[in-house]
């Protein structure tokens, strides 16, 4: 059963756009973003921040927490495909 979504398609300020992936990817292809590369663009700024200067104890916290995000929705990512869902509006159990 495929359903809609109320979802974030774009955050636009004066300093940031990111087009995040409207629809389904073996519907419509690849149009935007995933969550997973916004994490990936933090953890590699703040593992930048631990090589200077910068480095403190709750920027590799933060990274280690993104890490875990990261891997929990690899984690989804994985099961939707084991379902065959990955890449379509059907919701995984």
């Amino acid at each position: 059963m495929e359903t809609q979504t109320q979802e974030l398609s774009e955050i636009d300020t004066e300093f940031v756009k990111v087009k995040f992936q409207k629809g389904p990817v073996k519907k419509v292809s690849i149009n935007g973003c995933q969550t997973e590369d916004l994490i990936k663009i933090c953890i590699e700024r703040l593992k930048g921040f631990q090589k200077g200067p910068f480095a403190c104890q709750e920027n590799m916290a933060a990274v280690i927490h993104l890490m875990s995000s990261l891997e929990w929705l690899e984690f989804r990512t994985a099961k939707r495909v084991q379902q065959n869902v990955e890449g379509t509006n059907v919701v995984h159990v």
